[in-house]
């Protein structure tokens, strides 16, 4: 099997592919929630909040917890991957800071480092399972 096809086969991954779909599901209703409590607020003030909690919190979550798709549920996965992401976020955010590097770019490079060990973790169990 070439890489192509193993990545194809991996990106139509049952759980990845339904957790997606909640995901988006979740942040439209997310939204209309967030839209209905700010009503005074403008579109564009809600969509951005909407959009940095699912970047920042529940995003990631879903990434670093799909290695458990086949113990867990949507929900259960989403919930301890959220706060298991805001754990490490603080953690890492606490080192980095005394490292020097400026708490600004924080909120920009761990959430997307967090998802990219997600995807790893996911990768490297399904390499175990089809072997």
């Amino acid at each position: 099997m070439t890489n192509r096809a193993i990545d194809q086969k991996l990106w139509n991954h049952p759980a990845l592919k339904s957790g997606i779909v909640s995901l988006i599901a979740l942040f439209i209703s997310f939204f209309l929630i967030v839209r209905v409590v700010l009503y005074k607020e403008s579109w564009i003030v809600t969509f951005l909040l909407t959009l940095n909690v699912f970047y920042l919190i529940l995003t990631p979550g879903f990434f670093i917890s799909l290695y458990a798709h086949d113990k867990l549920g949507f929900k259960a996965r989403l919930v301890l991957g959220s706060a298991f992401t805001i754990a490490i976020t603080s953690i890492l955010s606490y080192y980095l800071g005394l490292a020097g590097v400026h708490v600004r770019y924080h909120s920009y490079f761990l959430p997307a480092l967090i998802i990219a060990m997600g995807v790893l973790l996911f990768i490297k169990e399904q390499g175990r399972v089809r072997s």
